[in-house]
């Protein structure tokens, strides 16, 4: 990134509604470019309404999201609230709880409020901490592991709750790649496109939900609530010719010189593009056969001819949850990565993963009702 920003339309800065990530993104923008390494002025912070707003997962607005929510949130709580974890939280905790009550999933105050409560008096000082039973480690071991399955085990197994709880994001985030790659092309190649200026970096403002659900979502979730500060960054690369050429793409083996030769980078995205109000609500799903010089990047993969798939060639993405690199489950797979470093995925593979989820219409499917809660077929994440 330049040392001084001058044009504005190479960065894009979004946040859900809520002051504390709005407050986020602003502060994070204004520590990489203060006023005196900025000559283009301020820069816009884009916020869809609540109702529209996919960035975070949205049970308010999305009815089958939420129905999904509470099925899995009943499993969650008929495999733990008489198991012995429980019990061990009880011996702890039920002396601080209302009237002694007992701890529960859908206890009073639920479990997952316990777990905020902990990690917020975490990230303060020790005047506001809870009493000390909170805070030991195997009341927090309990506690971490029976929430990120209530709130995260539908991303991970089912693909309609990936559809409707992080799709419109994940889909957004690989419209904004594409569409930086299909931008530097157009000078080489015959086609036009409807996004005006490439992006090099995007930033939002948005929740730890936000962060667990994409991971979980891809299938690369450590299964442990995000702590404060938690980001993920999603980068976009080049490869460097010299640095694959010889290598054969049927092997993952690496030498010592290929280490020093990763792509360099292109874009560091963390957050999706606006390109409409209801960009993931109102997408409609172009078919085989459409417009050769159309943008791809909200085309389904299966339905992109070699020609268009081809424009993808040469570029990688990797995931970095706070600054460490995760691997997607089926970039690992032989072919569909950087030789030698599996967690750099072909973009074309990750816009297949992300495709197989990201929702044609999300404000109708939000609206479906009645129909089962999970999964009849294996519907792993990541793949």
């Amino acid at each position: 990134m330049p040392k001084t920003l001058s044009d504005a339309n190479t960065f894009y800065l979004r946040s859900t509604h809520l002051p504390r990530a709005l407050d986020s993104v602003q502060q994070a923008f204004v520590g990489m470019y203060p006023a005196s390494n900025r000559t283009c002025g301020p820069l816009p912070i884009v916020s869809r309404t609540a109702e529209q707003d996919t960035l975070p997962p949205n049970e308010a607005h999305c009815k089958r999201y939420k129905e999904l929510m509470v099925a899995f949130a009943e499993r969650t709580a008929k495999r733990w609230d008489n198991s012995d974890e429980m019990k061990y939280l009880n011996t702890k905790l039920s002396q601080y709880m209302p009237d002694k009550g007992p701890v529960r999933i859908g206890g009073h105050p639920r479990l997952s409020g316990i777990l905020d409560h902990l990690n917020s008096t975490i990230a303060h000082s020790s005047e506001v901490h809870l009493p000390a039973e909170f805070y030991e480690p195997r009341v927090r071991q309990i506690i971490d592991e029976i929430e990120t399955e209530e709130w995260f085990s539908g991303y991970h197994e089912s693909e309609e709750y990936r559809r409707v709880g992080i799709g419109g994001y994940v889909g957004d985030v690989v419209t904004q790649m594409v569409g930086y790659v299909e931008q530097t092309k157009k000078n080489a190649e015959s086609f036009s496109l409807d996004i005006k200026s490439p992006i090099k970096f995007a930033m939002s403002g948005a929740h730890d939900t936000t962060l667990a659900g994409m991971l979980a979502g891809l299938g690369c979730f450590d299964k442990k609530w995000p702590p404060y500060t938690s980001h993920i960054a999603v980068e976009l690369f080049k490869a460097d010719p010299s640095a694959v050429k010889g290598i054969r793409k049927d092997t993952d083996s690496t030498s010592s010189s290929l280490t020093a030769s990763l792509p360099s980078p292109a874009a560091s995205l963390r957050s999706l593009v606006d390109k409409a109000a209801t960009s993931s609500a109102s997408t409609t799903t172009p078919t085989r056969g459409a417009d050769p010089n159309t943008t791809i990047a909200r085309i389904p993969t299966p339905d992109l001819s070699p020609s268009q798939l081809s424009r993808l060639d040469g570029y990688y993405v990797r995931l970095r949850y706070n600054d460490r690199a995760v691997t997607i489950p089926g970039c690992a797979l032989p072919g569909k990565h950087f030789p030698g470093q599996a967690s750099f995925c072909t973009l074309a593979e990750f816009k297949k993963i992300a495709d197989k989820f990201t929702p044609k219409n999300w404000e109708n499917e939000c609206k479906v009702e009645g129909e089962p809660h999970f999964p009849t077929k294996d519907e792993s994440a990541g793949y």
